[in-house]
């Protein structure tokens, strides 16, 4: 019994990395499909689609009805959070190149923080602003805003800037409430009421696809089913995670997402990388480490006086 309840945490903890790096590679699966011609409306329409079809599959075999109204009700609302986030991502890079963009993004990694230290009035454990201030200079390296900058092409757009600071500012809320809302919920069904919202809030802002012909709906088919089960995947992922981990530590073990994103460039895309790249991915793993390596190890070490006692009480046996 007490070997699971110790394994809790640390599967919880390769859930929310996970979910960072699922997202990392979305991103840059969906570079892909904007190669084919196909636009961001559409990709991220036919993304919540897919995803939200697969999981409303799942549900209906394995549960065959969702929670309480109640319950219902606040999933969808957390879930709007998801697809503006990356409506203000992509239209931010509209703006900005991507690794500006990207690096205000990355914001939400002590902005989430900060919202549950202002909720809850607590301060995060001294390891949890350190590896937030390593992960956040890392991320500046590898998005490669470090290099543009000393390279004097630091020419910056107010829009852009915004439009990122927005996206940064909304993933912090839903990482935040993703964790205080409806956490008893399965993460099957309540992955599906999140991607829900979010294939609602899509098709809404991007109605066109719905409009478009059979011919262009068959072409962007593989696209979508393969982009839609990458997107189940976090969402899945954060959900089990939810109830298990803080917002901050999620926030901080998500920003996988940027070494994911910046291998599987290379090796998908072929972009370029350097030196101060790596360094800053490293950084970026090495806050990773700091924030819940030692906790995690600390976590599977008996106490010297548990081992006493258990001692103690074998003698009296």
């Amino acid at each position: 019994m007490a070997s699971q309840q110790n394994s809790t945490p640390i599967v919880a903890v390769v859930a929310a990395a996970g979910a960072g790096i699922a997202f990392g590679c979305m991103g840059t699966a969906s570079q892909v499909v904007m190669r084919q011609g196909f636009s961001l409306g559409q990709i991220v329409t036919a993304q919540f689609l897919v995803a939200t079809l697969f999981l409303g599959l799942l549900t209906l075999v394995r549960f065959r009805q969702l929670p309480g109204w109640r319950d219902v009700c606040k999933l969808l609302a957390v879930g709007l959070l998801q697809p503006l986030s990356a409506l203000l991502l992509y239209s931010g890079i509209d703006y900005l190149e991507v690794g500006p963009a990207v690096a205000i993004q990355f914001q939400y990694v002590w902005l989430t923080i900060a919202i549950q230290s202002a909720v809850e009035h607590t301060l995060p454990p001294r390891r949890i602003i350190v590896a937030a201030l390593v992960i956040i200079g890392g991320t500046l390296l590898a998005s490669g805003v470090a290099e543009t900058v000393a390279g004097g092409g630091s020419s910056f757009s107010l829009e852009g800037i915004l439009l990122s600071a927005g996206c940064a500012v909304s993933y912090s809320f839903f990482l935040y409430f993703n964790g205080k809302v409806a956490t008893d919920v399965h993460p099957v069904p309540r992955s599906f009421l999140l991607c829900l919202s979010g294939a609602v809030l899509s098709s809404a802002v991007f109605p066109g696809l719905y409009a478009e012909p059979f011919e262009t709906l068959s072409a962007l088919a593989p696209g979508a089913i393969a982009l839609g089960l990458l997107a189940s995947a976090p969402v899945l992922c954060l959900s089990y995670a939810a109830k298990r981990l803080t917002g901050g530590l999620v926030a901080i073990l998500t920003s996988m997402e940027l070494p994911a994103a910046v291998v599987t460039g290379v090796l998908v895309l072929g972009d370029a990388t350097s030196p101060v790249k790596i360094v800053g991915v490293l950084a970026i793993l090495a806050g990773i480490v700091i924030s819940e390596g030692s906790h995690l190890f600390e976590q599977h070490r008996k106490p010297p006086e548990t081992i006493a006692e258990a001692t103690e009480t074998a003698a009296l046996d």
